[in-house]
């Protein structure tokens, strides 16, 4: 999932743009993933699996979830989308994100049946702002206890 959070192009750009990773991996890792073919689907995986051994797994997504949820909590434009991520996260095992993820995120994903789309993207704009402002409040305030319980530890 490490790599999965990024578009591949982008990915590849920093891989071969990196001077850190250069300097942090050892010579036969940075010359295997600086030879990775990234137009290969498997591509981002394997390179995954190198830099794996180099990065704090928790230190990494523990700050990816607070960018998320800082996103919902400061409400960006496109906030469905961060509301959704909450979703994809939970689906990845952060079970954590369970009432951020299946409370309000599968809305996204799904929207309820008073709805006639059948996701987010069928809806019109004004549908689109409707479903957000019927639950944006509460899920803020669940985005901020996440947030909460990472300040906390």
């Amino acid at each position: 999932m490490l790599a999965g959070e990024y578009d591949s192009s982008e990915f590849e750009q920093w891989i071969y743009n990196s001077k850190e990773l250069e300097i942090r991996l050892n010579a036969e890792h940075y010359l295997a993933i600086i030879a990775i073919d990234f137009s290969k689907p498997a591509s981002l995986s394997k390179a995954e699996q190198i830099l794996r051994q180099y990065i704090d797994l928790g230190k990494h997504y523990e700050r990816y979830i607070s960018v998320v949820l800082q996103q919902i909590i400061e409400r960006s434009p496109d906030v469905h989308i961060y509301i959704e991520q909450c979703y994809q996260l939970y689906c990845h095992g952060f079970t954590f994100l369970s009432d951020l993820a299946l409370d309000y995120g599968l809305k996204i994903r799904v929207p309820p049946p008073n709805y006639s789309a059948e996701n987010w993207y069928e809806l019109t704009p004004a549908e689109q702002i409707e479903l957000i402002e019927s639950f944006y409040s509460d899920v803020a305030e669940s985005a901020q206890r996440v947030l909460d319980w990472f300040s906390d530890r």
